[in-house]
């Protein structure tokens, strides 16, 4: 095909104007000249008794609008909001509770300082924060730890309340 000079598009874009003009006016003209139907209500003998008095007041007044019955009906409390935010989220099931774990003794709050030897009976110097104990075996230390053993290089103290034996370094014999 071949390319339309600037004068020639333009001949053509009015002639198309021109055209669809005319069929509007033609269209137009043909419209003005049809018949009027006009709608017959029906009979009132085929609508139920519960209707009849609508169709009376419609067809007394079809022009007026009944603005009572536009207005919104109150539906109470089964209105759903359509707009709020929906969330997925469905939250991880709760932990499994931890095993219960056997009581255990609190760590020793003792401090080693030194001990001393006299005839196979062994005296144990410990600390405690501010305080200073001598202690033999089968000595009771503030209610709470009993010295159970001294062998060695090693004290055995049980923890009273939960009846538990503890062991604690001491230092080689003097």
């Amino acid at each position: 095909m071949m390319a339309l000079s600037k004068t020639q598009r333009w001949m053509v874009l009015v002639t198309a104007l021109v055209l669809t003009l005319a069929a509007v006016r033609w269209v137009s003209a043909d419209a003005e000249s049809t018949d009027v139907i006009e709608v017959v209500a029906p009979a009132h003998a085929s609508i139920a008794p519960a209707n009849r008095q609508r169709a009376a007041q419609t067809s007394e007044a079809p022009n007026d609008i009944q603005l009572e019955r536009l207005r919104r009906r109150d539906t109470g409390s089964n209105v759903r909001e359509i707009f709020t935010a929906k969330s997925w989220y469905v939250p991880p099931p709760p932990p499994k509770p931890a095993a219960e774990l056997p009581p255990s003794a609190p760590p020793l709050p003792f401090v080693y300082i030194g001990k001393m030897v006299e005839e196979e009976k062994v005296t144990v110097f410990l600390s405690k924060q501010d305080r200073n104990y001598t202690v033999k075996e089968g000595d009771v230390i503030d209610g709470t730890y009993r010295i159970s053993s001294i062998k060695g290089t090693l004290m055995e103290l049980t923890y009273i309340p939960l009846d538990i034996r503890q062991t604690m370094q001491i230092g080689e014999h003097n």
